[in-house]
């Protein structure tokens, strides 16, 4: 049976990072002519603060702005919602991570294999996932962070890179039921070959078959209750041995000797490794969140507060993020985007 002390404890201090955290999400829906028009009656009857910038026929508005958002009402629009939803897209992925990972590695270490290979199997495609929306994410941020431009085209930019992004990112789906014009979810087999194209390995893709098999009334599932199987030296018969739980043989001195299971091996080391470098990929996607918290200062264009609403500080102070004196930080236009770590097996 694997260990997981050390993923153990890195569990246990994400969850305890974010078990309070809280966010309200902020969405702009782009208002036409007449929707713009009826939305600034309704406003000033109802003696609402509001700030909007308009984009072509379309008009933006959010509602609680700070005197900041009302000086610079085009980045007021854009930089504080986006960052509501960074922050809400990171959470997801935290709270989803921390609760399979307590799921497997309780499951592991009491030989339920059943649920430990769905877990495991989840843990893949949340790995995959989280890899690939932290790539396209980083490209968008990039691509307004670097440019010698002004504040404003920025803005611009993350308009038509980022915001249509996380849309995507928070209501694709996969449901048959989806509206016609509702974004699709990518497949899961894009994750996982992903994640074996990063690794320069074919393991990925070769726990998720065993794992998806395990996961359904299949082979895989029935493999979970017997031993790998014992011929007989003649090679006239074979033994597999069925319990509900992993057997081990003892001897008289209390030596023990493991009966070897393919999907309680594949689930537990899908576990160990999926579940090192989503811990690490999740601060990774936080530093990226804070990166554009703190380079838009976008938290300071709203009332409202939430979670990791960090703030630029004086050069000699320490940055709030953590990653060092802020004189030295990289949250400032035209410095690299953090980056992101490699997938290793």
């Amino acid at each position: 049976m694997a260990d997981f002390t050390e993923l153990q404890l890195q569990m246990a201090a994400l969850d305890e990072l974010t078990r309070d955290a809280y966010v309200e999400e902020v969405l702009v829906i782009p208002m036409d002519g007449a929707a713009a028009m009826d939305w600034k009656r309704m406003a000033s009857r109802g003696g609402e603060d509001w700030v909007y910038a308009v984009r072509g026929s379309k008009t933006l508005a959010v509602d609680r702005p700070s005197h900041l958002a009302h000086r610079n009402p085009v980045e007021g629009v854009v930089f504080s919602p986006l960052h509501s939803q960074l922050v809400g897209w990171w959470l997801f992925h935290a709270w989803r991570s921390v609760d399979l990972l307590k799921t497997g590695i309780e499951s592991s270490s009491s030989g339920t294999t059943s649920v430990a290979a769905v877990t495991s199997r989840a843990l893949l495609e949340e790995l995959g996932c989280l890899v690939t929306e932290l790539g396209l994410i980083r490209k968008a941020w990039e691509t307004a962070k670097l440019p010698d431009v002004d504040t404003v085209r920025r803005a611009e930019l993350l308009g038509g890179d980022l915001v249509p992004l996380m849309t995507r990112l928070l209501f694709a789906s996969r449901m048959s039921s989806k509206p016609a014009n509702a974004p699709s979810a990518t497949n899961v087999l894009t994750y996982i070959s992903k994640l074996d194209k990063l690794s320069k390995s074919s393991k990925f893709s070769d726990w998720y078959d065993w794992l998806s098999d395990a996961s359904h009334p299949a082979f895989g599932a029935r493999l979970v209750y017997v031993t790998n199987p014992l011929r007989h030296a003649s090679g006239s018969t074979a033994l597999r041995l069925h319990s509900r739980s992993p057997l081990r043989l003892v001897d008289p001195t209390g030596d023990q000797v493991n009966f070897t299971y393919d999907i309680e091996d594949r689930a537990g080391a899908a576990l160990e490794t999926c579940g090192l470098l989503l811990v690490e990929h999740l601060y990774a996607a936080l530093r990226l969140v804070d990166d554009f918290g703190l380079t838009t200062s976008a938290s300071a264009m709203t009332q409202r507060t939430y979670w990791r609403n960090l703030l630029p500080v004086q050069p000699t102070e320490a940055c709030p993020c953590k990653c060092g004196p802020w004189a030295q930080s990289l949250h400032a236009w035209r410095t690299e985007v953090p980056s992101s770590p490699l997938i290793t097996t």
